[in-house]
């Protein structure tokens, strides 16, 4: 159970402190450029140990499904639509549940 902690009481008014403990796993994984089937095993491999760790929050770097170097690639539609459906398919593994996690994707927002 968290400590709560009053910090402030009026009539109308009652503010509480909740103190939480937050468990970071910072992943830094050996990705290789468009390998996503290799790229995806290798995120769920950190969930799993991130979470054997104790972490509630697991986060990876900014092109982890990817991977970086992909250059002329990012101009390929249908590299976004693969890195969705990897992000589905870690979504719905059971061994990825019950953890936060931050993984990063290119994304296209209003054709940009």
């Amino acid at each position: 159970m968290p400590h709560l902690q009053t910090l402030f009481t009026s009539s109308s008014i009652h503010l509480i402190l909740l103190r939480l403990t937050l468990h970071i796993a910072r992943c830094s994984l050996n990705q290789w450029s468009l390998d996503l089937p290799g790229n995806r095993d290798r995120i769920i491999r950190s969930i799993v140990l991130a979470k054997a760790a104790g972490a509630s929050l697991r986060v990876g770097p900014e092109l982890e499904i990817t991977g970086y170097g992909c250059l002329d690639h990012f101009l390929e539609l249908d590299l976004y639509e693969q890195c969705w459906e990897v992000l589905v398919d870690i979504m719905s593994k059971e061994e990825c549940a019950g953890i936060l996690c931050d993984v990063g994707m290119p994304v296209v927002h209003k054709s940009v």
